[in-house]
């Protein structure tokens, strides 16, 4: 984000207002706002101009503690999740005021699957747990933005339409626009995730052992990661300064488990390995694959 729209951004959030989000690379917006600070005025504001298919981004730990389970037939490819509604609170559902009320309640900590009827008037969307530097999509950046903020994880957002064409999206000149008219913070995906690459720390040190190996003791130092399944081991050698010889090997189980003939990762690895002994300070870095599916979590 930029170094002025970044804190108005946040603020923003934080305050309980709608924010625009760009997605250069489809060239598209969305308005986004915290579903913990849902009001019937943002709500109807958001209806007004979007395209009115209203859902609210959260973690998938949230969505399995509602039972927000994945639509049927889905793509694949965008996480939603079956629409829901206040079990009580609401008269018809579709209103700004009763959408409002239901966004907060899937905000809340305490609301369980049993406070939400479905199907409802609401959709929920499922977030990868890396956020946009994992997954660079409006859901992501909404709960990325509203976690920022420092608020419940959970965003509401819907895609802006062209306000001289209402059969597309807006477009970033069009969406620049309405953020000036409606005087609303204008930030990119591709600036969100700057920031949080410039703010964060991706990988965390969470294990240290001596482990015997073929060549004698070996220190290894243990890390995992906060955007997946993965994480690295690193054997270490000597004591770690400036200068450091640094290798990769990346997680092969064919190679590295079943000892392929075909692969050589196995024979490069115990290469790696060996010569910790004899080149002083050195790191492996043994990078570990996540698992494959469908990115979410």
């Amino acid at each position: 984000m930029t170094a002025t729209e970044e804190p108005r951004a946040l603020a923003d959030i934080a305050a309980g207002r709608a924010v625009v989000v760009v997605d250069d690379d489809r060239d598209e917006g969305a308005l986004v706002f915290a579903a913990e600070k849902a009001s019937s005025a943002l709500m109807s504001f958001m209806v007004r101009h979007t395209c009115g298919l209203v859902a609210v981004a959260m973690p998938g730990a949230d969505c399995d503690r509602l039972e927000l389970r994945p639509m049927n037939g889905g793509d694949g490819n965008t996480p939603y999740t079956v629409t829901v509604d206040a079990k009580d609170g609401v008269q018809t559902g579709i209103s700004a005021m009763d959408r409002a009320h239901t966004a907060r309640l899937l905000a809340s900590p305490d609301t369980v699957a049993a406070d939400m009827t479905r199907p409802g008037h609401l959709m929920g969307m499922r977030v990868h747990r890396g956020g946009v530097l994992y997954r660079p999509r409006f859901p992501e950046a909404a709960v990325d933005l509203v976690r920022l903020g420092r608020l419940r994880p959970a965003g509401v957002l819907c895609e802006i339409v062209s306000p001289y064409d209402p059969t597309r999206m807006a477009r970033r000149g069009e969406l620049e626009e309405f953020a000036a008219a409606h005087d609303l913070a204008l930030v990119s995906i591709a600036e969100l995730v700057r920031h949080r690459r410039r703010v964060e720390t991706d990988l965390v040190r969470d294990a240290a052992a001596r482990v015997p190996t073929a060549e004698g003791q070996s220190r290894s130092l243990g890390f995992s990661s906060a955007l997946d399944a993965s994480g690295c081991l690193a054997p270490v050698a000597g004591d770690l300064g400036a200068d450091v010889l640094v290798r990769l090997h990346r997680e092969c189980l064919v190679g590295d488990a079943a000892e392929s003939s075909r692969c050589g990762c196995r024979r490069s690895l115990n290469n790696a390995l060996a010569a910790i002994g004899r080149e002083s300070p050195e790191v492996v870095v043994y990078l570990r694959v996540a698992p494959d599916g469908d990115g979410l979590p």
